[in-house]
């Protein structure tokens, strides 16, 4: 993700919609030197709730972002930008009472130095900060049958310096860099719950659990890569890279991840090319991701996957774009993680009487996308895709749909565009995700059946949006009216 470049002249942006209000402000100076961009958002959702006189609660979000960069020298450009989110979201989910009120607070600061050795060789550099809050309060009541409360407060800060060197002459490259930094975070969790017997079905026990943790881990982050890529023949390409990372904050005892990754690039003639990749990927368990709020207090080794991507991309017209991709992911040494069966969308998931532990073997994940577009020649411009896709978990020999899997996905849209006005139709449809399903016998006993064998049903959403814009001396002014979910 790069930061957005001051357009030339500069360029200051005013809006308001439902979702938020919005200011933009950038420019350069010193003959263009010294480029500057100022944004921030602040969210109208909680107006929109009060008008709408909705109990449910309130989500209220805020951003800023501010960065400028200065070419010291024609070779040397140096750069310090930041960040500053906030979240929150009140939730009152009446009869019978849960109550959540969640915070989270994001701010990251960082700076960037790029200097050209040469025109072949560049040599960057970047140093950077981060600290995170996330604090949630909760309380359920469902009358007798079950109580709660929760008390999460969570923070953790980092410190990132990385160098990298790249050189490029056209038909070949070569890239390396190391980086170093500290991470430690704080946990304070208070949680409680006690189920009544015969809660939530007929025949089960009386429980519950109360969980207190006052944790601080800290350690240190190391990585380093390198990557190089030639051209063996004028239509063969060939890409391969190394890269070595390690944490000391998770008791891993120096079981380092080393990830190779290697491709290749076919181009079969001016408008069609095949690429086939594969790569191994570790991703550690972050300093902010303890499981403490189900009872884990020790960090896991890093999960692995291997991934397989082979790609063909054929250009009918220079406005007519096809793409056809097919992948492949296996994952090994996959840490438990903690669902809720039957409602994943809780701020309080840990106190609902369907959460589970998940502990697969190993998980494979694959699948199929094409994607047919048009754009750039004319007013209209459209697209249509369709995917299938499989992600599978491994556990104790059953082969069970992740709750995230989405069998079948199709997507499309048109924008229209002339003179002033501009329409946008976009739609999007993907089969039911998996569920459990709970069934009541004659008896009025419940069973409840495998884990994810069943599905919701399938899932339908189009957007519509119109626009009109004109000129106000310097300025121009879109208005614009659109339907989400119409």
């Amino acid at each position: 993700i790069q930061p957005a470049t001051p357009p030339p002249g500069g360029a200051y942006e005013f809006g308001v919609s439902l979702f938020h209000t919005s200011l933009l402000a950038a420019d350069e100076f010193a003959a263009g030197r010294v480029r500057w961009l100022v944004t921030g958002r602040r969210s109208n959702l909680d107006e929109v709730s009060d008008l709408a006189r909705s109990e449910l609660g309130e989500p209220r979000y805020a951003d800023v972002y501010a960065g400028v960069e200065a070419d010291v020298t024609d070779r040397l450009t140096v750069a310090v930008r930041g960040l500053l989110a906030t979240d929150s979201i009140e939730l009152r989910d009446d009869p019978v009472t849960e109550e959540a009120d969640a915070t989270y607070r994001n701010t990251y600061a960082w700076t960037t130095l790029d200097y050209a050795l040469t025109d072949q060789l560049h040599a960057t550099a970047l140093a950077a900060i981060t600290d995170v809050s996330n604090d949630r309060e909760g309380t359920v009541a469902d009358g007798t049958d079950r109580n709660g409360f929760v008390d999460d407060e969570r923070d953790y800060r980092t410190t990132l310096v990385r160098l990298g060197l790249a050189w490029d002459d056209g038909d070949r490259s070569l890239a390396a860099g190391v980086e170093a930094g500290t991470a430690e975070a704080s946990y304070r969790y208070r949680g409680r719950m006690d189920f009544a017997a015969d809660y939530p079905f007929p025949g089960l026990p009386d429980r519950g659990f109360l969980r207190a943790f006052d944790l601080a881990p800290d350690g240190d982050t190391y990585a380093a890569w390198v990557s190089g890529r030639v051209r063996l023949a004028p239509a063969l390409t060939a890409e391969a890279g190394l890269r070595y990372a390690d944490q000391t904050y998770d008791g891993s005892d120096g079981r380092s991840q080393w990830g190779p990754r290697a491709s290749l690039l076919w181009t079969l003639d001016p408008h069609t090319r095949v690429r086939v990749g594969w790569g191994r990927f570790f991703q550690p368990q972050g300093i902010q991701e303890l499981q403490v709020e189900d009872g884990v207090p020790d960090f896991f080794p890093a999960q692995r996957a291997d991934h397989l991507v082979a790609s063909l991309e054929h250009a009918f017209t220079p406005a007519l774009e096809f793409r056809l991709e097919a992948y492949r992911k296996d994952y090994d040494a996959l840490r438990p993680r903690f669902e809720n069966l039957f409602d994943p969308f809780s701020l309080l998931p840990e106190l609902q009487p369907d959460r589970v532990r998940v502990a697969p073997d190993e998980a494979v994940a694959r699948g199929l996308e094409v994607l047919l577009r048009r754009r750039g020649d004319g007013p209209l411009d459209w697209w249509v895709s369709w995917a299938w896709a499989e992600a599978r978990d491994d556990i104790d020999g059953r082969d069970v749909p992740r709750s995230w899997e989405q069998r079948h996905t199709l997507n499309g849209g048109l924008v229209y565009a002339r003179g002033p006005w501009s329409a946008t139709l976009a739609g999007t449809w993907h089969s039911g995700w998996p569920t459990t399903a709970v069934t009541l016998a004659a008896d009025g006993s419940v069973a409840v059946g495998p884990r994810n064998a069943a599905a919701f049903d399938d899932f339908l959403s189009v957007d519509l949006r119109a626009g009109y814009t004109t000129t106000l001396g310097p300025a121009e002014v879109e208005t614009y009216v659109e339907f989400t979910n119409a």
